[in-house]
């Protein structure tokens, strides 16, 4: 279906024009109409099929431009993801003025109180934010008639819920709310029907697969890690290069291991100012970067396109990041290739991923090598396994093991002990490292004599 037959605007028209959008995808066709026609929308759909679009372009047709004032209020749930959103917006209405606020934290709240004393017709925001300034009284959302929520089930994972709930309470006249998520669970299911009484479910596509993805694993030791994540970025030269790694730490530890082998590199966390979190993943879209090492802020919502391979560094606590992680290789029919490293100690995680997903991954042609030079040695990685504060993995002792993660159990992990379990948490034990002097014992960590 061509957008022309929707019926929309001019300017609105002439904008999707210019972007490339002639004809309506599956997605596009499948929102449109009803949200055109009043109706509120449950869309279960994933982060690459075009959704965006969906639900912009309806938004924009119904804004009334000679209103003053916010009409829209669009909810998502990293900053990333509503920069896009924004991005998205401002192309659109390039020949259509509506005026556009993105409110997020990690940056200015001056400059963003600067921006909605604009009065914007619509607001795209991170739940967090948008509460603070509800509660100091920086705006007034108890207007707004169209309400937009995207990527649910992330904002549910975020525990950004209950502030969702307290947003929506501050709302007095909706008339249209729209609901997007890649899966619809019971959670989600309670919180749609507690504040919509009517709506039209739409789901768009099947399930995400991993039909069209080679993805593959390498067993391999923990301590080993860095020297195959070097190699496969090595054998891959020319391709550009997604490494995903589970904590913050991990990110800063790898890209400085990278960038020591002689690679450009990039890195991405919530620890980042907004401003080099933007300029990095520009980089990296626009190919001044061809190595960028990410946490899953970046495995939704974000278009990277021409990704010709997908690192998973450490295999994910939740089955369902897998998949959004490799998603971001083989976009638009595009061949893509994932390889996922997958030490003893992941074993369990790894089995999860092939059970929840009724998939099986297969062993990769690359040859695990190990770190016999002891290079990373001193490179303190975190685990998918690992449990902070209560226990902490000793440096200096490893568990090489080159088994499959189906074909053997996992090797008990040496495990250093840093806090007494039977005293409160907080609580440090005293480590006696005692030596003989004077004839006196003496206790390091408490520096007492006994």
């Amino acid at each position: 279906m061509l957008f022309q037959d929707f019926n929309l605007k001019p300017g609105l028209l002439k904008a999707l024009a210019e972007m490339n959008y002639i004809n309506a995808t599956d997605i596009q066709t499948k929102v449109i109409q009803p949200t055109l026609a009043g109706k509120n929308i449950v869309g279960q759909s994933q982060t690459w099929t075009g959704k965006t679009a969906a639900f912009l372009v309806p938004l924009l047709q119904k804004i009334d431009t000679n209103v003053i004032g916010l009409q829209a209020l669009i909810l998502a749930p990293t900053r990333e993801l509503v920069n896009q959103i924004g991005e998205e917006i401002f192309a659109l209405t390039k020949y259509y003025r509506v005026n556009a606020v993105c409110i997020y934290g990690g940056a200015s709240p001056v400059v963003q109180k600067k921006n909605l004393s604009r009065r914007p017709g619509i607001i795209v925001a991170t739940p967090g934010r948008l509460l603070d300034f509800i509660n100091q009284k920086v705006i007034d959302i108890s207007k707004v008639k169209f309400l937009i929520l995207d990527e649910v089930d992330r904002m549910l994972d975020m525990w950004f819920i209950r502030d969702i709930e307290r947003i929506r309470a501050h709302m007095h006249q909706i008339q249209q709310t729209s609901t997007f998520s890649a899966t619809i669970s019971p959670e989600i299911k309670t919180i749609i029907n507690k504040h919509i009484s009517e709506y039209e479910f739409i789901k768009i596509g099947e399930a995400v697969t991993v039909d069209k993805i080679n993805h593959s694993f390498v067993s391999v030791a923990h301590a080993d890690k860095i020297v195959n994540l070097l190699a496969l970025i090595q054998k891959h030269s020319k391709d550009k290069i997604l490494i995903f790694t589970q904590t913050k730490r991990n990110t800063k530890t790898l890209s400085y291991a990278i960038e020591k082998a002689g690679y450009k590199v990039g890195m991405l966390n919530g620890n980042m100012s907004q401003g080099k979190r933007n300029a990095t993943l520009k980089d990296f879209k626009e190919s001044h970067l061809r190595i960028l090492v990410t946490t899953d802020v970046a495995a939704r919502g974000l278009n990277m396109d021409n990704v010709g391979l997908v690192i998973n560094f450490d295999v994910p606590k939740e089955s369902e990041s897998y998949i959004h992680r490799i998603g971001r290789t083989g976009r638009a029919g595009a061949f893509g290739k994932a390889i996922m490293l997958v030490s003893p100690e992941e074993q369990q995680l790894f089995a999860d991923i092939e059970k929840v997903h009724r998939t099986r991954i297969q062993k990769s042609d690359h040859i695990a090598v190990m770190d016999t030079k002891w290079q990373f040695a001193q490179h303190h990685l975190d685990k998918s396994t690992d449990k902070f504060g209560k226990w902490r993995p000793n440096p200096h002792k490893s568990s090489r093991s080159d088994a499959s993660p189906r074909s053997s159990s996992p090797s008990k992990s040496h495990f250093s002990p840093r806090r007494d379990d039977t005293k409160k948490p907080i609580r440090w034990a005293a480590q006696a490292r005692p030596f003989r002097g004077m004839g006196k014992w003496y206790n390091d960590t408490r520096k007492t004599y006994r």
